[in-house]
């Protein structure tokens, strides 16, 4: 009988001493044998090294000076030993059983060059609740191209597939996952397995402001896809994701009642989708508003 693939369990980390001993000992109670977890320490300045210092002998880890999430997962990369690739943000919990149930669906989908993502529960401490999105299968370019549907905790990837995409961009802040799938996707199957993979948690910090960074760097993801379009039917699916992207942003723009911020993002979602009813009625909203404020708005 073959021996199961070595997973290796990326846990970047930066001050998230709280909540961090919570993320390895779900990583350490998994039922799959054969597993390594990796820590890797973003510069943090509070109780992180402590905690992770009472795991010793049971992980692996690194610290390094502060370079940002993908840089973290990228140095976890770089030393981790395993043909398969999880990652777990050091505030999330790993499911019980979660590994296994991937690794399992897996080899059940014949291996090989191909993704398999489970899903996701949200919580906040003391509730958890699922978290509500599309899974299709198959070559699902396409359908990332209108957003983020994959959280990054939910996906086992094989190595041969992330270092051929070259790991994170670490010049993303934020939807460095995103830009990931974009780059994969084109090329290589998804699966969805109806396996919970993580709770992700809800916090102060993950607040409407926040939202708007990851719209906007969902967009710097798709502006590199429009960069490698091949032929005019990629660069058309890339524009409507981008067209829809901006309609979103504009939507946060709205809810913060900041309507010249709208105006411009609804200008660009018409630029790039102009046959979208919802684009030019959300221009002509934010026109109206900019008009009914005075020029300071404008």
């Amino acid at each position: 009988m073959n021996e199961r693939p070595l997973v290796s369990l990326i846990i970047p980390n930066f001050n998230y001493g709280g909540f961090l001993a919570q993320s390895i000992e779900s990583a350490l109670g998994q039922n799959y044998a054969n597993m390594e977890v990796v820590v890797v320490d973003d510069g943090s300045t509070d109780s992180s090294a402590d905690v992770i210092a009472s795991f010793a002998g049971r992980i692996r880890s690194l610290a390094k000076a502060n370079g940002g999430l993908s840089s973290a997962r990228n140095a976890g990369i770089g030393i981790a030993r395993g043909g398969m690739f999880l990652f777990l943000d050091a505030d999330d919990v790993l499911a019980p059983g979660a590994v296994d149930g991937l690794v399992s669906a897996y080899e059940a989908c014949g291996g090989g060059d191909r993704l398999v993502y489970g899903d996701s529960l949200f919580f906040d401490g003391s509730a958890s609740w699922p978290v509500q999105r599309k899974t299709p299968s198959g070559l699902i370019w396409r359908q990332l191209l209108g957003g983020n549907f994959i959280c990054c905790h939910e996906a086992l990837v094989p190595r041969s597939l992330l270092l051929e995409a070259g790991g994170f961009d670490e010049s993303l802040r934020m939807s460095e996952d995103f830009d990931l799938w974009l780059r994969l996707a084109g090329k290589y199957p998804f699966h969805h397995v109806p396996v919970t993979v993580a709770r992700r948690r809800i916090h102060g910090a993950m607040m409407s402001k926040q939202a708007e960074e990851l719209q906007y760097w969902a967009g710097r993801a798709l502006e590199k896809q429009r960069r490698g379009a091949r032929n005019w039917r990629e660069r058309a699916a890339v524009a409507a994701g981008l067209g829809r992207n901006f309609h979103l942003r504009a939507w946060l723009a709205k809810e913060r009642k900041d309507y010249a911020a709208m105006k411009r993002l609804s200008l660009r979602s018409v630029r790039w989708q102009p046959w979208r009813l919802k684009n030019w009625l959300y221009l002509g909203y934010a026109w109206i508003a900019c008009r009914r404020r005075g020029p300071a708005t404008e």
